[in-house]
């Protein structure tokens, strides 16, 4: 009787990895996201060629920051949007423990607001101060580079420096296929 090795499954660019014992390679990279992001509090950007893992990095690294304790709101962005488009769909899940007691009535009514029309940056950076400083928040926006609009690329630079200058618990995550940070 022949003994079977069991079968592994192989990773492909088409699968990305969602744990971490199957994200080859990358623990140099998975531990400068987590010393940035997570205890750093800074924003991030993961750029590369087709295929190279950069889902798979993000993927891993959101789900250890929400076992860690962070709120990690995750999309993919769509070729042809605008900047309201682009965040909306994160203001939607933003859970109410990170909203302090007194102030979840106008949280709801300016997040409200905020779903229903059009905004920019400055807008969002007003709603997020209203959370509470001991949350963690981290939205990551993957497939950035299928952005097509330079004015999307400039407003969401604009509140990733509005949040930093503002030090909110928001942090965010750029994936996108790119030679360079200044590409993506």
């Amino acid at each position: 009787r022949q003994c079977r090795r069991p079968r592994r499954r192989l990773e492909d660019a088409a699968h990305p990895v969602r744990q971490r014992q199957n994200l080859y390679g990358r623990d140099d990279k998975l531990e400068t996201l987590f010393e940035a992001v997570l205890v750093g509090r800074q924003h991030a950007i993961i750029h590369g060629s087709r295929g190279s893992g950069k889902t798979s990095l993000a993927q891993v690294f959101g789900d250890y920051a929400d076992q860690e304790g962070a709120v990690v709101i995750y999309t993919a962005c769509e070729a042809s949007t605008c900047f309201a488009d682009l965040i909306r769909p994160y203001l939607g899940f933003i859970p109410d423990s990170c909203i302090p007691f007194v102030e979840k009535h106008s949280f709801r009514n300016e997040r409200d607001a905020l779903l229903a029309g059009d905004f920019g940056p400055r807008m969002v950076v007003d709603l997020f101060s209203r959370l509470t400083a001991d949350c963690q928040i981290i939205l990551i926006l993957d497939e950035f580079d299928r952005v097509e609009d330079g004015e999307v690329n400039s407003q969401i630079a604009t509140l990733m420096k509005l949040l930093s200058d503002a030090r909110l618990p928001v942090q965010m995550l750029l994936v996108g296929i790119a030679q360079t940070v200044e590409e993506l």
